[in-house]
């Protein structure tokens, strides 16, 4: 399918994305969470997973997805990319701080419309899980995920009921094509 315009949505449409790729990915037990102070979390899954991460290796425990839109991105990778790191260190620091009102989960998934580079030890999908490595103690995490624009997409392109619920604004160019082909009725 492709690359997907993830900037297209709002913030609070970028979380509804999040919680259905969710639903289909993590499965119908997702818990989603609405507008307001959410603790840190978009959605959430409590129990065993029948098939995520892979089918021999499930999750079991109380998983935290947390979802991270960038309003603007400025389509420099480097920026964009730290932005993402300095909101996730946050929430790693809410969810490690002693006396949290947060329940720290068991497994965590960043999910983040910014572009992440693929450079192996200094590219953002790297700088990002050795941020998570340096609170997996004090939080007590086994294991995380990072669902960046990338993943994201292939998860859009596997499901046509979301990418057609989402179709106005991840694929506005599609759409139109799709219009501008459309017979014209003369009278």
């Amino acid at each position: 399918m492709g690359d997907y315009n993830l900037t297209g949505l709002s913030t609070r449409s970028f979380e509804q994305l999040i919680q259905s790729l969710c639903c289909r990915v993590l499965g119908a037990g997702t818990v989603v969470f609405g507008d307001g102070p959410d603790g840190g979390r978009e959605a959430t899954y409590t129990g065993r997973l029948s098939n995520f991460p892979s089918e021999t290796t499930c999750w079991d425990g109380y998983v935290v997805v947390q979802a991270k839109f960038c309003q603007r991105p400025k389509g420099k990778t480097k920026e964009d990319q730290e932005w993402v790191l300095t909101q996730l260190k946050k929430e790693l620091t809410a969810f490690a701080a002693r006396g949290t009102k947060r329940k720290r989960p068991d497994y965590y998934i960043l999910a983040t419309n910014v572009v992440l580079s693929p450079a192996q030890n200094g590219g953002g999908k790297d700088k990002a899980s050795q941020l998570i490595e340096k609170f997996t103690k004090e939080i007590g995490l086994k294991d995380y995920r990072i669902w960046d624009h990338d993943q994201i997409c292939r998860y859009i392109d596997c499901d046509h009921s979301i990418r057609a619920a989402y179709a106005a604004w991840i694929t506005p160019g599609d759409v139109l094509a799709k219009l501008a082909w459309i017979p014209m009725l003369v009278y």
